[in-house]
């Protein structure tokens, strides 16, 4: 029996697709990147869906990757291969990527290794714009490197 290693679920105009692999702290190995790659091909045909959102199932958004299952692909100098209809999760090719908005989501409780300026832990983390601001602040309980620039397509 094969796992899923990606849920997904439809929730009016937006589509949740889920990290799920807690056990192995969401570390992708060759099929969660394949069944991304579906999921997104999902989104991108879906006329009903506007935008998706990105998120993990468990305590860690990612733990990198299995790089004994990735380092063959690594030595030839490319990428595994999706399956057909899948979009390439990491975007290097133009016809194979997602056009509409994809959010990852990420939640910290920690706060991040570097000194704060002049006393005040929240001057270190000045955010490039308000928009990117008001994101960080709402979506973590402290300032974090984890916060992500918003881009939408």
């Amino acid at each position: 029996m094969t796992l899923r290693r990606i849920s997904l679920e439809r929730r009016g105009p937006v589509c949740l697709v889920g990290l799920d692999r807690a056990p192995k702290r969401n570390a992708f190995d060759l099929q969660m990147y394949a069944e991304l790659g579906e999921a997104l091909g999902d989104l991108q045909r879906d006329a009903r869906l506007r935008c998706g959102v990105l998120f993990a199932h468990g305590e860690h958004f990612t733990g990198g990757i299995e790089l004994p299952q990735w380092l063959p692909h690594f030595r030839d100098g490319r990428m595994p291969p999706l399956p057909d209809g899948a979009l390439d999760p990491l975007a290097r090719d133009p016809a194979r990527t997602l056009s509409k908005p994809l959010v990852a989501t990420s939640w910290t409780e920690r706060w991040p290794s570097r000194k704060p300026s002049r006393g005040n832990p929240r001057s270190a983390f000045r955010p490039r714009s308000p928009r990117h601001g008001w994101r960080c602040a709402r979506a973590n309980a402290a300032p974090s490197n984890a916060c992500f620039p918003i881009c939408s397509g």
